[in-house]
């Protein structure tokens, strides 16, 4: 798994929806709280409102030594008696008997019920009480200790704060999970993709034929869409190729006509446009039998023939073969390369690769005098793109290239200097070479001079 784990879409969208119904539920809890503390008030005031009334009546009817002996009476007959709050005060809000007493003495209301702090078995109380006044001038005050309606709203607090923590921590591990559940089928897609795009067309994605699901569906979906893709490809190959083997044939043969008229010509008039035809000829040919050759790379024909390439050896090569040719010009070929380099591939299309490299150097890397001078180079990458790779270097001293041609010296055809001979095809196959390697090639100006930069897989 690669990357935050919140970065993924999976992991959002199952952790929105755990949140979701986390909320939902706290929501049908808190209305539930709401509603339960409500109704649990609502009984302790009307059962306070009912034993109001009564004592209300003996102290009318009977006095207040009638009311006190019922006072007495309701704390010792067990109901209710470790929550009821029942006391008379005087005017100033001090008991005269009772089982509490108001922790700050004053005068309450007798409108309504409220909630106050009462001294009761020498410990400080909330109590919901209502108070009535008494023909002699004191007070009555009636209600129960709230304490066990705190601690169940503190317990409910707790244990739905616990849950909310517990139902989070389950959301989030269970969004890691779906978010890797979700990767790693989706790796199948990602890793297919990759091949297809390296050029390996026939690549398909696993389907197991006993699953239904989404991603199932997906994976064939893909499938299809290969097959029709390789379809067209194969199509389009083919076509090409038997373009060019269909055409090379019968230029050869006006190749060799052209060649045997000018021989029978024997200098007289027409000789040179004989031999300007056979040119052109020799020219178009040279170019289907590229075509040909990028054609066959990129088909991937050669694949099953990599194995490790010394690049040390091959840069060695390609400068005994073309060091001659540069002396020749009036220039030099450097080789700058360490020892123990290894590439996996094909030494026969590295070599032709290099060679285009070299070449392309040789016609576009000219300086102000004429000469060129061109340095090989290779260098093992540890953290690349690709990994372990080497990179195999071309520079030259010349003019370089403009920098809005850089991504386009390996379309075919192109040619970033029109007025230099060429077909535009060199750097194609070398792109063609690289691609079925599974490396990279790229272009930059040094200021002055082109460096060509081929990155290979290494061995």
């Amino acid at each position: 798994m690669t990357g935050k784990p919140w970065s993924s879409i999976a992991f959002q969208v199952a952790f929105r929806h755990g949140a979701l119904i986390v909320l939902t539920v706290t929501i049908v809890l808190g209305m539930f709280y709401l509603q339960m503390l409500g109704t649990m008030r609502a009984r302790l005031d009307q059962y306070t409102s009912t034993s109001r009334h009564r004592m209300e009546l003996i102290a009318r009817t009977s006095g207040v030594a009638a009311l006190e002996r019922e006072v007495q009476q309701t704390l010792n007959d067990g109901v209710n008696s470790d929550s009821e709050v029942l006391m008379v005060t005087d005017a100033q809000g001090h008991t005269l008997f009772g089982n509490a007493s108001l922790k700050n003495p004053r005068v309450l209301s007798s409108f309504g019920t409220r909630e106050v702090q009462v001294v009761r078995h020498h410990q400080t109380h909330v109590a919901r009480v209502q108070a009535m006044q008494l023909d002699g001038g004191q007070m009555l005050i009636i209600g129960h200790d709230i304490r066990a309606l705190e601690d169940m709203e503190h317990l409910f607090i707790r244990a739905s704060s616990w849950t909310a923590l517990i139902s989070l921590l389950i959301i989030g591990f269970g969004a890691v999970g779906f978010r890797r559940l979700v990767e790693e089928r989706a790796a199948h897609i990602r890793s297919t993709m990759t091949q297809v795009a390296a050029g390996r067309l026939e690549q398909r994605i696993a389907v197991d034929p006993n699953q239904r699901d989404e991603f199932t569906l997906l994976y064939r979906d893909i499938n299809h869409m290969l097959d029709q893709l390789q379809s067209l490809m194969d199509g389009i190959r083919n076509v090409s190729n038997t373009i060019a083997h269909n055409l090379r044939t019968p230029l050869t043969r006006m190749r060799l006509r052209l060649d045997a008229l000018r021989l029978q010509a024997d200098g007289r008039p027409g000789e040179l446009d004989l031999e300007a035809f056979s040119d052109e000829l020799l020219q178009i040919s040279a170019m289907f039998d590229r075509l040909l050759a990028i054609a066959e790379v990129e088909a991937g024909a050669l694949r099953m023939q990599f194995s490790p390439v010394d690049v040390t050896s091959l840069l060695a090569e390609a400068e005994d073969l073309y060091a001659p040719l540069v002396e020749d010009q009036g220039g030099t070929l450097t080789l700058q390369s360490p020892s123990g380099l290894y590439c996996l591939g094909d030494a026969n299309l590295l070599a032709s690769a290099l060679s285009n490299l070299i070449e392309n150097a040789l016609k576009h890397g000219r300086e102000a005098d004429g000469r060129v001078h061109i340095v090989l180079g290779a260098l093992a990458l540890q953290h690349g793109e690709l990994g372990p790779a080497i990179e195999l270097t071309v520079s030259d001293q010349g003019p370089g290239a403009p920098p809005a041609a850089l991504e386009k010296l390996t379309q075919r055809f192109f040619r970033a200097h029109s007025d230099h001979p060429g077909l535009g095809l060199g750097l194609a196959s070398v792109q063609a070479i690289a691609q079925v390697h599974l490396g990279k090639l790229s272009f930059d100006n040094t200021h002055p001079g082109l460096r060509a930069r081929l990155v290979l897989p290494a061995a």
